[in-house]
């Protein structure tokens, strides 16, 4: 595995880690604050491959991890095939959302196109570009409150740009499909993502209690998607209804050290991913010099004092 792979690979754990701590530090009556931060996160990891991996000739300060460590070649490899198997995944489940969109049949509800579609078991968004709202054909048979709320959880994805953050997600995932850290920052943005489009498809619709409730009959009725991958991901169940039905209160001083401590941790990632680089390893024992080098040491005065 060379330096930069392995720099790269160090660096996204530890800054998934950091950020996925720091999220879910946040109060929990703050679905938005927790989302921005994991999105900070994920968008974050893009941008990782562009910072300096290797630190140029000069002395830089800073915590250094030998190149020669972690010099396994099958390890890239490995690396490479997983993320080539994520990638048929995603191909796969794009081609599959094709096919849908084809056999679905455009509607309008609420003065809002939708695509009604057999293949989906509950409302969803997908798309990043063009966002679509599908709609399960018996969707036409639901109360007007439920529909209405559908649709405007459906929406707040759309106005959230769920979709080009979801797709980021899904690639991060197949490229570090080794790594804990990076699935567990994904997946505390998509929960987030789905308390946040909870919360106002409730608002002004109905309480909290009877949007939970609803979420609750329709998952009975339907236990599976046929689409689930690029659609709106299903984040646990019971923790939406908790958090919508239920409203935690805590002390100014257990607040004020939860933001502290995210403070600390944002803090601490910046200063890790500016210090933290790879560094080339010490020489081993009976390693050849270049010539050029060697030819300078032979050539030089050993009695430099003496005229």
């Amino acid at each position: 595995m060379n330096a930069f792979f392995t720099a790269l690979a160090f660096k996204a754990t530890l800054w998934a880690l950091i950020l996925g701590v720091a999220s879910m530090l946040v109060p929990s009556v703050l679905p938005r604050w927790r989302r921005g931060l994991a999105l900070a996160g994920i968008w974050g990891l893009w941008l990782l491959p562009f910072m300096p991996a290797v630190p140029m000739n000069g002395g830089q300060h800073g915590m250094s991890l030998p190149m020669a460590t972690v010099s396994w070649p099958w390890m890239t490899w490995a690396w490479a095939l997983g993320a080539f198997i994520g990638g048929l995944r995603l191909l796969r489940e794009a081609l599959q959302l094709i096919r849908c969109t084809r056999k679905a049949h455009k509607g309008c509800v609420e003065g809002v196109e939708v695509h009604f579609s057999a293949e989906v078991a509950g409302p969803c968004m997908t798309g990043w570009l063009r966002p679509r709202v599908f709609l399960p054909e018996e969707a036409s048979q639901w109360s007007a409150t439920a529909l209405q709320a559908a649709l405007r959880h459906e929406l707040q994805h759309v106005r959230q740009h769920d979709g080009l953050h979801r797709l980021a997600a899904a690639v991060l995932r197949a490229l570090f499909w080794w790594n804990p850290a990076v699935h567990a920052l994904c997946s505390i943005y998509e929960n987030e993502s789905e308390v946040c489009c909870d919360l106002e498809a409730a608002e002004g619709v109905m309480t909290r209690r009877e949007y939970g409730h609803l979420l609750l009959a329709h998952a009975c009725g339907h236990h599976t998607m046929a689409l689930a991958p690029l659609f709106a991901l299903r984040s646990s169940l019971q923790r939406r209804i908790e958090r919508l039905i239920t409203v935690r209160r805590e002390a100014a001083g257990v607040r004020m050290a939860r933001w502290m401590m995210v403070a600390g941790l944002l803090m601490l990632s910046g200063w890790a991913m500016a210090s933290i680089r790879l560094s080339p390893d010490a020489s081993p024992p009976g390693a050849t010099m270049e010539p050029s080098e060697a030819m300078l040491r032979l050539q030089a005065n050993p009695f430099p004092l003496e005229p």
